[in-house]
């Protein structure tokens, strides 16, 4: 079965949006699907105005409850930066994880992340989390994404999905493909070495697993 992937967001100009669709067609060029979220956004319209921000559009699914991300084998989220650190908004998101902490719902899934940032100074900040694809804004959040911070980020998408899908799912198929195989060559290895085995040695009072009948295995 083809793994899930969601990429999970936030955008306040539209840096990390546009970054997150390049993603997206990456995961698509490597033949998977991938499923497209917004965390909410928790400033007031009126401070919104004041900071020239256009506010979430509403084409893509604000991501309310963090248990939806448990029925989906990875994913990556786009985070942009608030002197050098996460926003609030991602914060807020964050802060509803506690059942998943709790029980576990996030375990074993892959994640990656890519950012948007004002400038080099603030990506290099201690406190970033590990990124992959990422893009400067400017100061004023004037640049938009190049064409080459759009490969990347495309790249990231296929490379993810690649990863994903010959993750511990299919390792672990491969695996017992390969274990019944060797059980298999094992088991007709030893039928011949019984057959040839001379009747002498099974007269020593072997037990069924080889070891002398009077052991104990506790």
């Amino acid at each position: 079965m083809a793994p899930k992937i969601a990429i999970v967001f936030y955008s306040m100009y539209g840096h990390i949006r546009t970054l997150a669709e390049a993603e997206k067609r990456g995961i698509e060029k490597a033949g998977g699907t991938c499923d497209l979220y917004q965390v909410a956004e928790t400033l007031p319209a009126e401070v919104l105005t004041k900071m020239h921000a256009p506010g979430q559009k509403s084409d893509i699914p604000i991501l309310t409850d963090p248990a939806t991300l448990e029925q989906y084998d990875g994913f990556l989220m786009g985070i942009p930066t608030r002197f050098g650190n996460f926003p609030a908004q991602w914060k807020a998101f964050w802060d509803k994880t506690g059942g998943q902490w709790a029980s576990g719902g996030f375990h074993g899934k892959f994640a990656g992340v890519f950012i948007s940032t004002a400038s080099p100074a603030a990506a290099r900040s201690p406190r970033r989390l590990p990124w992959g694809a990422g893009s400067f804004a400017a100061g004023d959040g004037s640049r938009q994404p190049s064409a080459k911070e759009l490969e990347v980020a495309e790249i990231q998408g296929e490379q993810f999905y690649k990863v994903v899908n010959n993750g511990p799912a299919a390792s672990d198929e491969n695996k017992k493909t390969a274990t019944t195989a060797d059980n298999t060559t094992a088991s007709g290895n030893q039928t011949a070495s019984d057959a040839n085995e001379p009747k002498e040695k099974k007269s020593k009072g072997e037990g069924p697993c080889g070891l002398p009948k009077k052991c104990v295995v506790q």
